[in-house]
């Protein structure tokens, strides 16, 4: 299921008369807009419900009923039948009515999600057509809501839950096997694995906001897993590039507009060009990119040339081109106490020679706030600081960092940034850090004002 919001509505109906009930059902036919800004309002739900379900071609919503539910109404646990040709799932719009209760509440494959349609003054909320979903009753107020039926042309597979949900299981059964292999030091170089996504993205548009359909699926299916298993995720553009003779026979125009065959491919030499935070932030540039890492067994096979540097007959030499092909991916990282680099081995030592040490650094601080983080990040970031200054870190992410190292006992993290604060730090920290030193034991809390707390240094 899906939430989101919605505009202003305006005043978008006129209904007919019914008869008194705990439920006012009229259909579609008998329900008129007043004027065309409802139109356009669908439009854009249109295409942000086949985002958020994965889809990547047009969907239709029919208006199929409109529902006004009394105090005390509800609606029991159900599933959708197919109303219109291609339909595949259910588009509900609640629209601007004071009521309490009345939660939507969708189930599929042991997992549930709720709506509170009271919370908003409007929402939507969409499923596909295989999942159970009830209304609860309705405590006060009156509850109205349009209901459609969407659909895809002929022709077309209808996108199902159950899909999903195998797709994600593979995946979770994947993601443990991973886990397992690294944590009984099988397989240790595989530090982290990439998930190549189905479309294009530039360095400039890559980001988790950004993505189409399919690939936002996928890595929010991934991104749920990180609350079951112990891996971060970034995005990354992947690219090759190919050196190796033209295919070339007797008479062949010597066309500079066309892509030349390779030959055969004599050279290879595969990069991550970017590694990006989910909000499109560059953390890491220009290091190699270990094949086997990948879940698919050749990441860009298949895929059609993006560039080509040709080179035609030159003396006795023949014609060669160079080939570059791109690929995005979803990069999943352990940081399990037995993973030996975090993050992608090689990422960070290239931004090293670079500028991208501040984003990095940020980053990681942020990811400090998570109560999972564990010591191989916490190690990270400490050679990190130590060869960067950190004026550039917002006080809230140092503040962050600082709190981890206290809670995780990480001495080193604590006193590399503790000593460069230079007054940075907000007055929140401060009274955290009291509140959280007053619960330990005399002898823990004597030691940290001891050890600890004269690493911080006091500015006028």
């Amino acid at each position: 299921m899906v939430i989101g919001g919605l505009a202003s509505l305006g005043p978008l109906f006129a209904v007919a008369a019914a008869s008194r009930c705990q439920i006012i059902a009229l259909g579609g036919s008998t329900t008129n807009f007043e004027n065309y800004a409802p139109v356009v309002y669908l439009l854009d739900i249109n295409k942000r419900v086949a985002t958020s379900l994965g889809i990547d071609v047009p969907i239709q919503s029919e208006l199929y009923k409109m529902l006004i539910y009394e105090e005390g109404a509800m609606f029991k646990p159900h599933t959708d039948t197919e109303k219109i040709p291609g339909m595949f799932g259910t588009l509900v719009i609640c629209l601007p009515s004071a009521h309490t209760g009345g939660e939507v509440v969708v189930r599929h494959h042991g997992q549930s999600k709720t709506l509170k349609t009271s919370d908003a003054n409007q929402s939507f909320a969409c499923w596909f057509s295989d999942v159970t979903h009830e209304v609860l009753p309705v405590k006060s107020g009156y509850r109205c809501v349009l209901t459609y039926n969407l659909a895809l042309q002929p022709g077309i597979t209808r996108p199902l839950a159950s899909t999903l949900a195998t797709k994600k299981e593979l995946l979770r059964k994947t993601l443990k096997i991973w886990h397992r292999d690294l944590a009984s030091g099988i397989n240790v170089e595989d530090d982290h694995l990439y998930y190549p996504l189905k479309h294009e993205y530039t360095q400039a548009s890559i980001s988790l906001q950004a993505l189409k359909a399919e690939d936002l699926v996928r890595v929010q299916a991934a991104q749920e897993l990180t609350h079951e298993l112990p891996f971060v995720i970034f995005l990354a553009l992947l690219e090759r590039e190919a050196w190796g003779w033209v295919y070339y026979e007797e008479g062949d125009d010597e066309c500079v507009d066309e892509i030349h065959q390779l030959d055969k491919a004599l050279e290879l030499k595969d990069t991550v060009k970017s590694l990006h935070a989910l909000d499109g932030t560059v953390i890491a540039e220009n290091y190699h990119l270990y094949r086997d890492q990948s879940l698919e067994y050749d990441p860009f096979e298949d895929l059609e040339v993006a560039k080509e540097d040709y080179e035609p007959y030159m003396g006795n030499e023949g014609p060669h081109a160079t080939h570059w092909y791109r690929r995005a991916a979803l990069v999943m990282v352990p940081y399990g106490s037995q993973v030996r680099a975090y993050p992608p081995k090689g990422a960070f030592d290239r931004a090293l020679q670079k500028n991208y040490i501040p984003p990095a650094l940020s980053y990681l601080g942020q990811m400090c706030s998570l109560p999972s983080v564990q010591t191989p990040l916490l190690d990270a970031l400490s050679n990190l600081c130590r060869q960067e200054s950190t004026d550039h870190l917002p006080p809230a992410i140092m503040a962050d960092i600082l709190k981890a190292a206290l809670q995780h006992t990480h001495y080193a993290l604590f006193k590399t940034v503790a000593g460069r604060h230079h007054g940075k730090l907000p007055a929140s920290f401060f009274d955290w850090a009291k509140e959280w030193l007053n619960k330990l034991s005399d002898a823990d809390r004597t030691e940290k004002y001891q050890s600890w707390c004269v690493e911080v240094p006091v500015y006028d």
